[in-house]
């Protein structure tokens, strides 16, 4: 994906079918690219890049987007750091109770 950065920092909302969150959006769109670049936004063909480990407070909004995107994490209508830290929080605890499930002795149906 190309990171694209809107001309109005922190601008919220689609532009070219795009979504953009604090001014930060991704697409592979050649028609989008070729509008961003020509209305003066600033177009990075490197991929986000994000740390190694689980997402945290210290890692800017471009960093958690791609570790999202990257994840199949489903944001649902968060836009904010706190929120989406939120969602990754949640998918987290859902994924170490199905790890302590899958690894209880027996169960239900023995």
């Amino acid at each position: 994906m190309t990171v694209v950065k809107t001309p109005v920092e922190g601008y919220n909302g689609k532009v070219a079918g795009v979504s953009f969150v604090d001014g930060v959006g991704e697409t592979d769109d050649a028609n989008a690219l070729a509008y961003f670049t020509r209305h003066g936004y600033d177009v990075d063909a490197v991929e986000a890049a994000y740390p190694d480990g689980a997402p945290s407070d210290e890692w800017k909004l471009p960093e958690l987007l791609a570790w999202a995107a990257d994840h199949n994490v489903d944001l649902g209508g968060a836009k904010k750091k706190a929120d989406i830290l939120a969602v990754v929080a949640d998918i987290e605890a859902w994924l170490e109770a199905e790890k302590l499930h899958d690894g209880a002795v027996g169960g239900l149906n023995e």
